[in-house]
């Protein structure tokens, strides 16, 4: 079986010959819309072919489930809880990516049975890769991650659209999302951002943070309170904090503007 480091290898080795070779160089013809503002390209696909390959040979008894494959079969989301998976998010931030915008990257993550075991976010503009083990804390390019305390006066964030007039007690005005989970999860698992207010929900862009953020001490729930799950019912955006304390100030804060279901 092949070690953590060996995993974050793969990675790195697959956005390096298949991915950034085609950054700032994609033809019309090689982007495509999987719904209206979802874009797909040949990195993304070429890539999760790769690592699909790579982790089926390595891990013969797990369900590998890669984001352009449940595009192509919905139904492969049913499985995401069953057993032994591997989600791949083969380019993640792909609308950066085709804008020629350096803030975008890889994740894989490692269930059993729903539950995050292992992820890996690869931040390819900054080539900064960060590893969470369950019980086991993070890891930034090999080196122990503690737990981020900021010393702002104020909680910084980046949220989606209809919260760019968030206000509250103790928040700052809140800046736009940076367009990627590579992105916007390890600025606040490295201190630079307190939250996030996400308006996806994909276990694929999802799973690798909440598992960074809670071997950090940080806690992902939607806004109604109910925890991250990949089969979550809940209608509210994703709040993911540094802290417990950031998460209840962010979510008092984000009811105030009424822009969350009535509880």
């Amino acid at each position: 079986m092949p070690r953590a480091d060996e995993i974050s290898r793969l990675m790195v080795n697959t956005c390096d010959e298949v991915v950034i070779p085609l950054f700032n160089r994609l033809r019309a013809d090689q982007v495509a819309e999987k719904s209206p503002g979802d874009l797909v390209t040949v990195a993304d696909q070429r890539a999760e072919v790769v690592l699909t390959d790579a982790l089926r040979a390595w891990f013969p008894d797990a369900t590998v489930i890669g984001e352009e494959a449940v595009a192509a079969d919905p139904g492969l989301a049913a499985r995401i809880d069953l057993g032994h998976v591997w989600l791949v998010d083969p380019v993640d931030g792909t609308g950066n990516f085709v804008a020629g915008i350096p803030e975008f990257g890889m994740l894989l993550a490692e269930l059993v049975d729903g539950v995050p075991l292992r992820s890996w976010t690869w931040r390819a503009g900054v080539r900064q890769m960060l590893v969470a083990e369950r019980g086991a804390g993070v890891r930034v390019d090999g080196e122990p991650l503690a737990p981020p305390r900021p010393g702002r006066d104020l909680l910084v964030g980046g949220v989606t659209g209809e919260y760019a007039h968030l206000r509250g007690a103790g928040l700052a005005e809140p800046w736009p999302m940076t367009g990627s989970c590579t992105g916007d999860y390890p600025a606040i698992a490295l201190g630079e951002r307190d939250y996030l207010i996400h308006n996806g929900r994909h276990p694929w862009d999802h799973w690798p943070g909440v598992l960074m953020l809670e071997e950090l001490g940080g806690v992902v729930r939607f806004l109604d309170g109910t925890p991250y799950a990949t089969a979550s019912a809940s209608p509210e955006k994703v709040l993911a904090a540094r802290s417990p304390e950031v998460w209840d100030a962010v979510s008092r804060a984000a009811r105030a503007t009424g822009t969350t279901a009535p509880r």
